[in-house]
């Protein structure tokens, strides 16, 4: 009887670690920020980040917000004094909002610059961030550890529809939907 709750237990064993193929997931999802306001200003639109997280078992180790940040979007007021500056020299002005756990092996300098070397420029978007992070959603979706970063395409030719983001462990996934290419 031993023997056979021994074999039972092994075999048990050998298939649940066969059926784990890897603990580490990367998921998509929306992050949605209805209604906006500046200054005089208010408005009924939504700025709709892609979100990107890398996750290790249950834990978040990496985690990208994206949004192309449309220059007739009246979020776009939410830049301020720059937002001329912008119009005039930005082909394509990405938000981003980036997450990294402490323990993690790449750092958010190179994740970053895999951005960067699509041929964008970081910009600063002090005036945004100080409007996102006024904003009730950034708070209920605890967005407070991200580092919020502006990318500026002034490169030749249209930006990539495709941003290829590789993470250490991870398969290399495109943080830019098709949906927000367009």
């Amino acid at each position: 009887m031993r023997g056979i709750v021994l074999m039972i237990s092994m075999i048990a064993l050998i298939v649940s670690c066969a059926s784990t193929r890897s603990s580490n997931k990367v998921s998509h999802s929306d992050i949605r920020f209805p209604d906006g306001v500046y200054k005089d200003k208010s408005w009924d639109e939504d700025l709709i980040f892609f979100r990107t997280s890398w996750f290790k078992g249950a834990t978040l180790s990496y985690d990208l917000l994206l949004v192309k940040l449309d220059k007739n979007s009246s979020f776009s007021n939410w830049l301020g004094k720059s937002k001329e500056t912008y119009n005039e020299e930005c082909k394509q002005l990405l938000i981003g909002m980036f997450y990294s756990g402490r323990t993690e092996p790449a750092s958010l300098a190179e994740l970053k610059a895999q951005v960067l070397n699509l041929g964008y420029k970081e910009v600063s978007v002090e005036g945004f961030k100080d409007h996102v992070s006024s904003h009730y959603v950034y708070e209920q979706w605890h967005l407070t550890t991200h580092k919020l970063v502006g990318f500026c395409y002034q490169g030749i030719g249209t930006p990539s529809d495709i941003i290829n983001v590789s993470i250490p462990g991870f398969n290399q996934v495109n943080v830019i939907p098709e949906k927000l290419s367009r």
